[in-house]
């Protein structure tokens, strides 16, 4: 398994541990709505809680990444390709009413209100 291939859950792999064997791989595209799930904006941005739910969606193992799995994914964004415009969320909290999140653009990690919205792609690590 190398960077850019295909991971064991399907994703497509932007880190690999230095022992070679464990890694990190990400859903292929963004979280879009489902049946069921409540409307926000566009149907691309979701509300924290919403976001943590939708990265567990896709089944065992997979999230919503941490800030530092977050950040790992924006350095090889090239490499997995498909983000959309500005902000993705990650599961680390900030306090009761914040969570961090990064931009996709510059890079930048900030917390944001909970309440607003943002992107959301599921990782997964594997071994």
């Amino acid at each position: 398994i190398k960077i850019g291939s295909t991971g064991p859950g399907g994703g497509i792999v932007f880190y690999i541990d230095s022992t070679g064997k464990h890694g990190l791989e990400a859903q292929r595209a963004d979280y879009t709505k489902q049946p069921g799930d409540v409307e926000y904006g566009d149907n691309a941005y979701y509300t924290w809680t919403h976001a943590v739910a939708a990265g567990k969606s896709y089944g065992s193992g997979w999230h919503l990444p941490t800030k530092h799995e977050l950040n790992l994914l924006y350095k090889q964004k090239t490499v997995v390709g498909g983000f959309g415009y500005l902000y993705y969320w990650s599961s680390t909290e900030s306090g009761s009413s914040k969570a961090w999140k990064q931009n996709f653009n510059n890079g930048n990690q900030n917390d944001y209100h909970k309440d607003n919205t943002n992107r959301v792609r599921a990782v997964r690590g594997f071994k």
